[in-house]
């Protein structure tokens, strides 16, 4: 049977299955688009509108991951539950995470997407990184799954005030994704790193200031004043310096 046939979808999202029996009543669904990997951190929250038993899970995985299945149980594939409070990762075995959620609860799912790292709120309370080194993080999606017949969800992406104060984490990564990579390849290019500079523009996908060539002769230009300063004898430093058609307006500073 497709996910689709399990849910009756309007401005909430509703579990129509026959109920906790096996994992294979359950399902899940995803966004329509990943979440972007340029945007640093990205943040959704469930409201519990219906549920009880807390057969549900919140989290992200990829669009290849069965959606007949509780987010978190398959690769690429991340979920807290609410049934028991676990997380979940690539495996049916969860680990103990944070304190279950029912009817009444927000839920909140965070991805950092500079460092990689997964977490989830509870009504407005930070719970703590959940998995760290994510993979595929440029092919994750948002997604919720239910278990339990009656099971009513309502997500926010954002149209109106989270629970969770997320302005923190965004003005931390903010600076961290944008300031001090591009503070530290501006310290390399002024120091003359141009290969260093050059790779770390390209992980940091940044482009750079200056280019590498620009970088060397500024060094030798540098270089060659540095040396010129140190000789006491200017002058004939500088026509070893200049091409000798411009010998004689050296001869005339004499």
């Amino acid at each position: 049977m497709s996910h689709y046939s399990f849910f009756f979808v309007s401005s909430y999202l509703s579990f129509l299955g026959n109920g906790k029996q096996q994992q294979k009543d359950a399902a899940s669904t995803r966004a329509d688009y990943p979440i972007p990997p340029q945007c640093g951190v990205y943040y959704f929250e469930i409201t519990i509108v219906r549920g009880l038993k807390g057969c549900m899970g919140v989290g992200v995985c990829g669009k290849s991951v069965n959606l007949n299945r509780l987010p978190g149980w398959d690769r690429y594939s991340y979920g807290y539950h609410g049934d028991d409070g676990n997380f979940f990762s690539f495996s049916g075995n969860g680990v103990s995470y944070g304190p279950k959620f029912t009817s009444g609860d927000v839920v909140g799912c965070g991805i950092n997407l500079v460092n990689k790292t997964i977490f989830f709120t509870k009504n407005g309370v930070h719970l703590g990184i959940a998995s760290r080194d994510l993979e595929h993080i440029d092919d994750l999606y948002p997604t919720v799954g239910l278990q339990t017949t009656g099971e009513v969800v309502d997500a926010n992406f954002g149209q109106r005030p989270f629970r969770f104060d997320i302005r923190p984490e965004m003005e931390v990564e903010s600076f961290s994704t944008v300031s001090c990579p591009r503070l530290v390849s501006s310290w390399m290019a002024c120091e003359g790193y141009s290969k260093s500079m050059a790779s770390f523009c390209n992980a940091a996908k940044l482009v750079p200031e200056e280019d590498e060539q620009s970088i060397e002769m500024r060094k030798g230009d540098n270089s060659f004043f540095m040396r010129l300063l140190s000789n006491t004898n200017l002058i004939t430093a500088l026509q070893k310096k200049i091409p000798n058609g411009e010998e004689n307006s050296l001869s005339s500073c004499k």
